[in-house]
């Protein structure tokens, strides 16, 4: 039977652990089992290789064979030793000899090449071994039939990034070493029942040394409950303090590992801050060295962690002896991981401290960051506050209620707070810009979502100014959150209709260096470019988005919504239905939330109308808006809505209705001005839609709102013609045209209805204008999506008078009198009105009057 030479004999008392074993069994040339002290390396390995027959040796590194030339002059002598290699090999490759050649590796390899098969080189503590001794094992390893098993701590040579890429080694760490709950059923014995099992993994966490411990100890009997939980936290806590006497931490500071305890992980600055002790560094080394916890190397400055059962121990003890000075600990703890950009941990501390102001500090710092990552724990942090205390603290009110209102069944409790806070906000103003800056965008954000239009708009107004006081201190003090509030801000104004500000906003956010914040940015830009008609913009904005990293997933969560929306806008104006849908698609999953909902109702609508979809897209429109989007939408969001809804039923051939959904000129936003015209003109009322649309062909307007200017200038320039105003419809004709080719813009002259290109193109060369033919061809002109209007439904002026008498119950002599003219061109006009409302009585005329709106 073969076996590893020099390997420790396993104890009696061994408990046979086939699921670690297997976490041994690997093809990698290299396994390195990283753990602290007492997490069962070595008993792990020692009984692995007993198990599987494994034909080796095993080296143990001590202070003298730490060096390369003693580390592979002892290996090979212990391969002699084994009968593995020839004798001699070992008389002549010492390590005087290794120490005094120009190149070593070449001498051990030759030396290791006479091996008759793959051996295994088992080397304990191998976190001794000097980084030289760790290079040369990588460069050795790939030549020779060696595999090798190195057990070692965290933070030695062996965690280099160069080994990994070069060796690609398996490697296990303390959490795999733990028992698990089988294991210490067998461990303890069949006197161990499901409770006691699981008293004992909640004192140990299935650390090795505490587990024998526990077992060496006997397990107790005749206890439950509290009793059985004190009995083995006794056994485990002096277990812990065996170990803490061996530290020379402890020898040096009995209560260095209590102050420590506080916090989840320290580094070496710290250590020294909460202990007051320029050797703090020196001593955590030894606190790993004594196996009481692990070094983190995945960070900027090495972290310790003290394993979970050391943990909870010293923070028990911490608990009794240090109560009074614990707050003070927190407050540095706080003050330390804001510096370090840990904000989730920076406010747990602050919350220990019971110091709020510090928490809100925190807050101010990165409240986007904290929402994002952690709003659970946030919440579980904030449940310790007594509402008393919280609302001395509206920062930390507003980011409880934010976490609320992400969540559709708390929405209630979330507009509760958000009142609070603002009540709070003004009843206790902080004396600090950033702090109210913080809480007038979030503010504004929270009523935007609550539909509250012009408390958006005011609380968007307050951030501003609060921001402007701002020096430099204070700008750095907001973090990472000075980019979150400006994209913020931007969706407010944007939400309210201010699209300038809105953008102002977007170039302020994008002039701070945050790659993390930055393609939510680059969206917003994006789709409010798009939005607006600057297309070349749009266009450029979009490149960058696209390549942007941010946070993974970015592109197709709520942050990367306008750059969705930005695609389709782009996709249309290509008139590439198929991949505006697809962009569209894209935010399905956000749908019942998302805020902008307006917007991609109304481009899912223009969608809809050019596919032919009309009747569909009407239907589902109508069953969304029933079944609620959102609790409620701004007036700008509403506006996109309707505009949505004007477009489907224009297409359906429903004008009547549609100028219904926006009225006759009580809403004056930009929207609905061009779906009332739209209206009108399909309702054959070419004087009314331009009578709606005055001022809306003046430059200052096209050149602050271009895609809106060429919607209205095609508009008036259909309207135009169909009054034979010629002059004016090819003045409006030759502008529109100008301003396509500056913006992009052409899917605009698509939504004009009745209008088909062909009769456009007809009309302008039967009028001589060969140079503006010429100039619509070259554009290419899209082709017309809604639906011709039937000269039958489109009531006259006359018509409408008349129409509006019979409602309101006057006799055929009673319009007669009223419109000065015989009671026969009454009865004239009646007949032409019935046919067109396809009734025969004056009670028909009246309800389909009614029906679809005729009058409004």
């Amino acid at each position: 039977m073969a076996t590893v030479f020099g390997a420790p004999r396993v104890p009696a008392a061994f408990v046979a652990r086939p699921r670690v074993w297997r976490l041994f069994d690997t093809d990698a040339q290299l396994l390195i089992a990283r753990a602290g002290a007492g997490a069962g390396k070595t008993i792990a390995a020692a009984g692995w290789s007993s198990a599987r027959d494994a034909e080796g040796v095993w080296v143990d590194v001590v202070a003298g064979l730490a060096t390369s030339a003693a580390f592979w002059a002892a290996t090979i002598e212990r391969l002699a030793d084994a009968g593995l290699l020839d004798p001699a090999a070992s008389s002549v490759v010492t390590a005087e000899t290794l120490a005094g050649v120009p190149e070593l590796r070449p001498v051990v390899v030759r030396t290791l090449l006479r091996l008759p098969r793959e051996v295994l080189l088992v080397i304990d503590e191998a976190h001794l071994l000097e980084q030289q001794t760790v290079e040369d094992l990588v460069a050795i390893l790939p030549r020779v039939p060696l595999r090798v098993i190195a057990l070692g701590r965290p933070g030695s040579a062996l965690d280099a990034t160069q080994l990994g890429i070069t060796l690609a080694p398996r490697v296990v760490t303390g959490d795999e070493l733990a028992f698990d709950r089988d294991e210490l059923a067998e461990l303890l014995g069949s006197s161990a029942d499901d409770a006691m099992l699981d008293a004992v993994l909640a004192a140990t966490a299935g650390t090795p040394i505490l587990t024998r411990a526990i077992a060496a100890a006997g397990v107790p009997t005749g206890l439950h409950g509290s009793e059985l939980a004190r009995e083995l936290s006794a056994t485990v806590t002096e277990s812990i303090h065996s170990l803490r006497a061996a530290s020379a931490a402890y020898a040096a500071d009995p209560q260095f590992a209590l102050r420590l305890s506080i916090a989840d992980a320290v580094d070496g600055g710290l250590a020294r801050e909460l202990t007051g002790r320029p050797d703090a560094p020196a001593l955590l080394r030894a606190e790993a060295e004594a196996g009481l916890g692990t070094w983190n190397l995945g960070t900027t400055d090495p972290e310790f962690r003290y394993s979970p059962a050391v943990l909870a121990a010293l923070r028990d003890e911490a608990e009794r002896t240090l109560r009074d000075e614990l707050p003070r600990l927190h407050r540095l703890a706080a003050t330390h991981a804001l510096a370090s950009a840990r904000t989730f941990d920076a406010l747990s501390q602050a919350i220990a401290a019971h110091d709020l102001q510090l928490a809100s500090q925190v807050a101010v710092t990165d409240w986007f960051g904290l929402l994002r990552g952690h709003g659970t724990q946030v919440e579980r942090l904030l449940a310790r506050v007594s509402r008393h205390a919280l609302r001395q603290a509206p920062v930390l009110e507003m980011l409880l209620a934010l976490h609320y209102n992400a969540q559709s069944t708390r929405r209630m409790r979330a507009i509760e707070l958000f009142a609070l806070a603002a009540l709070d906000s003004r009843r206790h103003p902080s004396a600090d810009p950033a702090a109210r800056a913080l809480l007038a965008a979030i503010e504004s954000a929270s009523m935007r979502v609550l539909g509250r239009d012009e408390r958006t708009k005011i609380a968007a107004e307050r951030a501003d100014a609060a921001l402007a006081e701002l020096g430099p201190e204070a700008r750095a003090r907001l973090g990472s959150n000075l980019i979150a509030m400006l994209n913020h801000l931007a969706i407010s104004y944007f939400a309210v209709g201010d699209v300038p500000r809105a953008l102002e906003h977007v170039e302020l956010a994008l002039a701070e260096d945050e790659p993390e914040r930055r393609g939510h940015t680059l969206a917003l830009a994006a789709g409010f470019q798009a939005l607006l008609g600057n297309l070349p913009a749009a266009r450029r904005y979009v490149a960058a988005a696209q390549i942007e990293p941010g946070i993974e997933g970015w592109h197709d969560s709520y942050t990367g919504a306008f750059y969705r929306i930005a695609r389709a806008v782009l996709a249309l104006e290509a008139e590439d239905l198929d991949e505006a849908q697809r962009e569209l698609d894209a935010l399905i999953p956000h749908l019942d939330t998302i805020e902008h909902w307006g917007v991609v109702a109304y481009l899912q609508a223009v969608i809809d109308v050019s596919a032919g979809h009309a009747v569909q897209g009407l239907t589902a429109l109508v069953a969304h808006r029933r079944r609620g989007a959102r609790a409620t939408l701004t007036a700008g969001q509403q506006e996109w809505v309707d505009g949505a809804h004007v477009l489907l039923l224009l297409a359906a051939g429903y004008p009547a209705e549609a100028l219904g959904i926006v009225g006759r000129g009580s809403r004056t936003g930009i929207l609905p001005t061009l779906a009332r015209a739209r209206a009108q003109l399909a309702l054959g009322h070419p004087q009314r839609a331009i009578d709606a649309l005055r001022g809306y062909d003046d430059p200052e307007f096209a050149t602050a709102h271009p895609r809106a200017s060429i919607e209205a200038l095609t508009l008036l320039v259909a309207a135009n013609k169909r009054l034979g105003h010629d002059e004016a419809a090819f003045d409006g004709l030759h502008r529109a045209i100008g301003m396509m080719r500056a913006s992009g813009v052409r899917y605009a002259a698509a939504l004009v209805p009745s209008w088909r290109s062909d009769q456009l193109l007809a009309w302008v060369r039967e009028h001589d204008r060969d140079e503006l033919a010429m100039q619509i061809e070259q554009l290419g002109w899209p082709a017309a999506v809604l639906r011709a209007v039937n000269p039958m439904t489109a009531l006259t002026d006359r018509e409408t008078a008349v129409l509006s008498r019979l409602v309101a119950g006057a006799t055929r002599a009673e319009i007669a009198r009223s419109l000065f003219v015989s009671e026969n061109t009454v009865k004239t006009q009646l007949r032409s009105l019935y046919r067109k409302l396809g009734v025969e009585t004056r009670e028909g005329a009246i309800r389909v009057a009614r029906e679809r709106r005729l009058l409004h």
